[in-house]
């Protein structure tokens, strides 16, 4: 039994030996240790972004014992400490290997707060915190990409070339982005005068058909006012068509008594005219 403990030691002794020992972090072979540490922790061993990042956090910090992580190194002799592990962090993990991460959210605050500006400016359902939300989200992630750009490695060979285009390449992204923006913000403009006299149109055109609507019922249906003068018309028209019945019986009497008083005095001449002889 003895004898067996001895030889698991030994060998546990001897894969301790196989792990390399990093004497500082911050040296071109602590840099090229930590890369390799990236790359075993998340392609090798299949860790989450979040936690490969918070792992390199704390190796690149305050962590002495890296076994436990890795299976190609073994100690730190010199740990960094809070701000310039930090600043390695910051420079060797998030700048080198999420820059790119961080750039898609800048492009999605930027589109995200187009949008909101352009519903903003075209209907009033969107409120003035949400535009001011975006605008603060934005700017808070370009805050960000600016501590990556201030501590991206452009020191050390040819990966500091390789990073400096980067940065160029992403101040150029950002020169187009602000571009794109300006045009949409023109754009926007646009749309929204446009839509400013498509609404007064609709305006005019409702009117017009208020009107329209308002005469086919007055024709269907006369008001109130054109009732009463047509009963007022037809009762003026009754009483003229009595009266013009009693002027035609007066009339007719008077012409009965023209004719009998032409009766008698051709009655009255015939007997004068007989009495005479």
């Amino acid at each position: 039994m003895a004898c067996f403990l001895s030889q698991v030691s030994s060998i546990l002794n001897e894969s301790n030996n196989d792990m390399k020992t990093i004497e500082n972090l911050s040296s071109l072979e602590g840099r090229a240790s930590l890369k390799q540490l990236f790359i075993e922790l998340r392609y090798e061993k299949q860790l989450s972004s979040l936690s490969t990042i918070a792992i390199l956090w704390r190796i690149c910090t305050q962590e002495r014992d890296i076994s436990k992580f890795s299976k190609k190194f073994g100690t730190i002799v010199h740990p960094l400490g809070f701000w310039s592990g930090t600043t390695l962090w910051l420079q060797e993990v998030i700048s080198r290997y999420y820059h790119s991460t961080f750039s898609s959210f800048v492009y999605l605050g930027a589109a995200l707060l187009l949008v909101l500006i352009g519903f903003r400016r075209i209907s009033d359902t969107i409120n003035d915190s949400f535009v001011i939300a975006g605008i603060v989200l934005e700017a808070f992630l370009l805050v960000i990409v600016f501590i990556l750009m201030l501590f991206a490695p452009t020191e050390d060979g040819s990966e500091g070339d390789l990073s400096e285009d980067e940065t160029k390449e992403l101040l150029s992204d950002i020169g187009e982005i602000a571009t794109d923006f300006a045009n949409a913000t023109g754009k926007l403009d646009r749309i929204s005068n446009e839509l400013s006299s498509l609404v007064i149109t609709n305006e005019i055109l409702s009117n017009k058909i208020q009107r329209l609507v308002e005469t086919n019922q007055l024709a269907v249906a006369p008001n109130t006012d054109l009732l009463g003068t047509l009963r007022e018309n037809n009762k003026v028209t009754m009483e003229l068509s009595v009266n013009i019945a009693d002027f035609i019986e007066s009339l007719r009497k008077l012409k009965q008594e023209e004719v009998a008083i032409n009766v008698r005095q051709e009655l009255e001449k015939y007997l004068t005219s007989q009495l005479s002889k």
